[in-house]
Protein backbone atom coordinates (compact mmCIF):
# COMPACT_ATOMS: atom_id res chain seq x y z
CA UNK A 1 0.00 0.00 0.00
CA UNK A 2 1.24 3.45 -0.99
CA UNK A 3 0.26 6.09 1.56
CA UNK A 4 0.68 9.82 1.03
CA UNK A 5 -0.23 12.69 -1.27
CA UNK A 6 -0.64 13.20 -5.02
CA UNK A 7 3.09 12.66 -5.65
CA UNK A 8 2.74 9.27 -3.97
CA UNK A 9 -0.36 8.62 -6.07
CA UNK A 10 1.82 9.05 -9.14
CA UNK A 11 4.16 6.34 -7.85
CA UNK A 12 1.19 4.06 -7.21
CA UNK A 13 -0.14 4.62 -10.73
CA UNK A 14 3.32 3.95 -12.16
CA UNK A 15 3.54 0.66 -10.25
CA UNK A 16 0.09 -0.42 -11.42
CA UNK A 17 0.97 0.40 -15.04
CA UNK A 18 4.11 -1.73 -14.89
CA UNK A 19 2.47 -4.69 -13.14
CA UNK A 20 -0.84 -4.83 -14.98
CA UNK A 21 0.81 -5.22 -18.39
CA UNK A 22 1.96 -8.71 -17.35
CA UNK A 23 -1.51 -9.85 -16.21
CA UNK A 24 -4.06 -11.14 -18.76
CA UNK A 25 -7.44 -9.46 -19.17
CA UNK A 26 -10.10 -10.81 -16.84
CA UNK A 27 -7.58 -11.57 -14.13
CA UNK A 28 -7.16 -8.03 -12.83
CA UNK A 29 -9.40 -5.28 -11.52
CA UNK A 30 -9.23 -1.64 -10.47
CA UNK A 31 -11.53 0.09 -8.00
CA UNK A 32 -11.68 3.63 -6.65
CA UNK A 33 -13.11 3.76 -3.14
CA UNK A 34 -12.08 7.15 -1.67
CA UNK A 35 -9.71 7.66 0.06
CA UNK A 36 -8.36 4.49 -1.59
CA UNK A 37 -7.56 3.14 -5.03
CA UNK A 38 -7.19 -0.63 -5.32
CA UNK A 39 -5.64 -2.73 -8.08
CA UNK A 40 -6.05 -6.48 -7.72
CA UNK A 41 -4.18 -9.28 -9.42
CA UNK A 42 -6.89 -11.89 -8.95
CA UNK A 43 -4.81 -14.93 -9.91
CA UNK A 44 -2.19 -14.18 -7.25
CA UNK A 45 -4.60 -12.97 -4.55
CA UNK A 46 -2.50 -9.81 -4.37
CA UNK A 47 -3.29 -6.12 -4.48
CA UNK A 48 -1.52 -2.80 -4.93
CA UNK A 49 -3.34 -0.07 -3.08
CA UNK A 50 -3.16 3.69 -2.58
CA UNK A 51 -4.44 5.58 0.46
CA UNK A 52 -4.75 9.39 0.53
CA UNK A 53 -3.13 10.73 3.73
CA UNK A 54 -0.95 13.72 2.79
CA UNK A 55 0.47 14.19 6.29
CA UNK A 56 0.36 10.49 7.26
CA UNK A 57 -1.06 11.63 10.62
CA UNK A 58 -4.62 12.96 10.77
CA UNK A 59 -5.35 16.48 9.48
CA UNK A 60 -8.15 18.65 8.11
CA UNK A 61 -6.76 17.96 4.61
CA UNK A 62 -7.63 14.27 4.67
CA UNK A 63 -10.66 14.33 2.38
CA UNK A 64 -9.75 12.45 -0.79
CA UNK A 65 -11.16 15.04 -3.20
CA UNK A 66 -11.98 18.16 -1.17
CA UNK A 67 -8.76 18.82 0.72
CA UNK A 68 -7.92 22.41 -0.20
CA UNK A 69 -8.14 24.50 2.97
CA UNK A 70 -6.86 27.95 3.87
CA UNK A 71 -4.94 26.86 6.96
CA UNK A 72 -3.95 23.25 7.49
CA UNK A 73 -4.28 21.80 10.97
CA UNK A 74 -2.53 18.55 11.85
CA UNK A 75 -3.01 16.16 14.77
CA UNK A 76 0.58 15.10 15.30
CA UNK A 77 -0.25 12.38 17.81
CA UNK A 78 -2.84 10.35 15.93
CA UNK A 79 -2.86 7.88 13.05
CA UNK A 80 -5.70 5.84 14.54
CA UNK A 81 -8.25 6.73 11.86
CA UNK A 82 -5.87 6.10 8.94
CA UNK A 83 -4.08 3.18 10.54
CA UNK A 84 -7.22 1.04 10.52
CA UNK A 85 -6.91 0.89 6.73
CA UNK A 86 -3.27 -0.21 6.91
CA UNK A 87 -3.76 -3.24 9.17
CA UNK A 88 -2.61 -6.50 7.61
CA UNK A 89 -0.75 -4.89 4.73
CA UNK A 90 2.52 -6.69 3.90
CA UNK A 91 4.46 -3.66 2.61
CA UNK A 92 3.73 -0.01 3.49
CA UNK A 93 5.28 2.77 1.40
CA UNK A 94 4.92 6.20 2.98
CA UNK A 95 5.56 9.59 1.37
CA UNK A 96 4.60 12.98 2.76
CA UNK A 97 7.58 15.21 2.05
CA UNK A 98 6.02 18.04 0.05
CA UNK A 99 3.10 18.68 2.40
CA UNK A 100 5.42 19.35 5.32
CA UNK A 101 7.20 22.14 3.46
CA UNK A 102 5.92 25.69 3.77
CA UNK A 103 5.14 26.94 0.25
CA UNK A 104 6.84 23.89 -1.32
CA UNK A 105 9.45 24.63 -3.94
CA UNK A 106 10.60 21.70 -6.05
CA UNK A 107 13.05 22.91 -8.68
CA UNK A 108 11.34 26.26 -8.52
CA UNK A 109 14.00 28.97 -8.19
CA UNK A 110 14.91 31.12 -11.21
CA UNK A 111 18.54 30.00 -11.58
CA UNK A 112 17.61 26.33 -12.03
CA UNK A 113 15.52 26.92 -15.16
CA UNK A 114 16.92 27.84 -18.52
CA UNK A 115 16.83 31.53 -19.61
CA UNK A 116 13.54 32.59 -21.17
CA UNK A 117 11.55 29.81 -19.47
CA UNK A 118 9.37 32.20 -17.44
CA UNK A 119 11.18 30.88 -14.38
CA UNK A 120 9.52 27.47 -14.37
CA UNK A 121 9.82 23.96 -15.78
CA UNK A 122 7.89 24.56 -19.01
CA UNK A 123 9.87 23.59 -22.13
CA UNK A 124 12.77 22.18 -20.10
CA UNK A 125 14.05 19.32 -22.26
CA UNK A 126 17.32 18.27 -20.59
CA UNK A 127 18.13 17.11 -17.05
CA UNK A 128 20.64 18.87 -14.83
CA UNK A 129 24.17 17.60 -15.43
CA UNK A 130 27.05 17.47 -12.98
CA UNK A 131 27.10 17.65 -9.16
CA UNK A 132 23.91 19.16 -7.82
CA UNK A 133 21.98 19.67 -4.61
CA UNK A 134 18.54 21.02 -5.43
CA UNK A 135 16.47 23.60 -3.62
CA UNK A 136 13.71 21.03 -3.08
CA UNK A 137 16.01 18.95 -0.88
CA UNK A 138 15.34 20.31 2.59
CA UNK A 139 18.30 19.03 4.60
CA UNK A 140 16.67 19.92 7.92
CA UNK A 141 13.60 17.78 7.17
CA UNK A 142 15.78 14.93 5.90
CA UNK A 143 17.87 15.00 9.09
CA UNK A 144 14.77 14.92 11.28
CA UNK A 145 13.42 11.92 9.36
CA UNK A 146 16.76 10.14 9.65
CA UNK A 147 17.06 10.82 13.38
CA UNK A 148 13.53 9.60 14.11
CA UNK A 149 13.92 6.42 12.08
CA UNK A 150 17.10 5.51 13.96
CA UNK A 151 15.14 5.53 17.22
CA UNK A 152 12.39 3.18 16.01
CA UNK A 153 12.25 -0.36 17.30
CA UNK A 154 10.69 -1.73 14.10
CA UNK A 155 12.38 -2.29 10.74
CA UNK A 156 11.94 0.75 8.50
CA UNK A 157 13.96 1.55 5.38
CA UNK A 158 14.39 5.13 4.17
CA UNK A 159 14.66 5.36 0.36
CA UNK A 160 15.56 8.98 -0.38
CA UNK A 161 14.53 9.61 -3.99
CA UNK A 162 14.18 13.38 -3.68
CA UNK A 163 17.73 14.22 -4.67
CA UNK A 164 17.96 11.94 -7.71
CA UNK A 165 14.58 13.22 -8.92
CA UNK A 166 15.65 16.84 -8.86
CA UNK A 167 18.15 16.23 -11.63
CA UNK A 168 15.16 15.62 -13.89
CA UNK A 169 13.90 19.18 -14.16
CA UNK A 170 12.71 18.17 -17.64
CA UNK A 171 10.30 15.51 -16.36
CA UNK A 172 7.43 17.48 -14.82
CA UNK A 173 3.86 17.51 -16.13
CA UNK A 174 4.00 21.30 -16.78
CA UNK A 175 0.85 22.31 -18.75
CA UNK A 176 -0.16 18.74 -19.56
CA UNK A 177 -1.74 17.91 -16.22
CA UNK A 178 -4.93 18.72 -14.35
CA UNK A 179 -6.31 21.38 -12.06
CA UNK A 180 -9.01 20.20 -9.64
CA UNK A 181 -9.60 17.07 -11.68
CA UNK A 182 -9.90 18.78 -15.06
CA UNK A 183 -7.40 19.14 -17.90
CA UNK A 184 -6.10 22.66 -18.42
CA UNK A 185 -7.99 24.73 -20.96
CA UNK A 186 -6.31 26.12 -24.07
CA UNK A 187 -6.16 29.53 -22.40
CA UNK A 188 -4.53 28.09 -19.27
CA UNK A 189 -1.97 26.14 -21.31
CA UNK A 190 -0.99 29.37 -23.03
CA UNK A 191 0.12 30.80 -19.66
CA UNK A 192 2.84 28.40 -18.39
CA UNK A 193 4.21 30.88 -15.87
CA UNK A 194 0.93 30.69 -13.95
CA UNK A 195 -0.30 27.18 -14.73
CA UNK A 196 2.75 24.95 -15.33
CA UNK A 197 2.92 22.16 -12.73
CA UNK A 198 6.52 21.79 -11.56
CA UNK A 199 5.83 19.51 -8.59
CA UNK A 200 4.22 16.43 -10.15
CA UNK A 201 5.98 14.05 -12.54
CA UNK A 202 5.07 12.67 -15.96
CA UNK A 203 4.09 9.03 -16.41
CA UNK A 204 5.93 7.13 -17.63
CA UNK A 205 8.97 8.83 -16.17
CA UNK A 206 10.63 9.55 -12.83
CA UNK A 207 8.09 7.58 -10.72
CA UNK A 208 9.06 4.49 -12.71
CA UNK A 209 12.61 4.95 -11.44
CA UNK A 210 11.33 5.16 -7.87
CA UNK A 211 9.51 1.86 -8.38
CA UNK A 212 12.53 0.19 -9.94
CA UNK A 213 14.50 1.11 -6.81
CA UNK A 214 11.65 -0.10 -4.61
CA UNK A 215 11.40 -3.36 -6.56
CA UNK A 216 15.16 -3.95 -6.25
CA UNK A 217 14.92 -3.41 -2.50
CA UNK A 218 11.94 -5.77 -2.12
CA UNK A 219 13.65 -8.41 -4.26
CA UNK A 220 16.80 -8.17 -2.16
CA UNK A 221 14.80 -8.51 1.05
CA UNK A 222 13.00 -11.57 -0.35
CA UNK A 223 16.28 -13.21 -1.35
CA UNK A 224 17.71 -12.58 2.12
CA UNK A 225 14.83 -14.58 3.58
CA UNK A 226 15.46 -17.62 1.38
Amino acid sequence: MFIGDSVQRGQFESMVCMVQSAIPEGRKSFHRIPPMKIFKAEEFNASIEYYWAPFIVESISDHATNHTVLKRLVNLDSITKHGKSWEGVDVLVFESYVWWMYKPLINATSWEWKPGSDENCFNESYPIKGPYWGTGSNLQIMKIVGDVLQELKIDVTFLNVTQLSEYRKDAHTTIYGERKGKLLTKEQRSDPKKFADCIHWCLPGVPDTWNEILYAYLLQQHQNLL
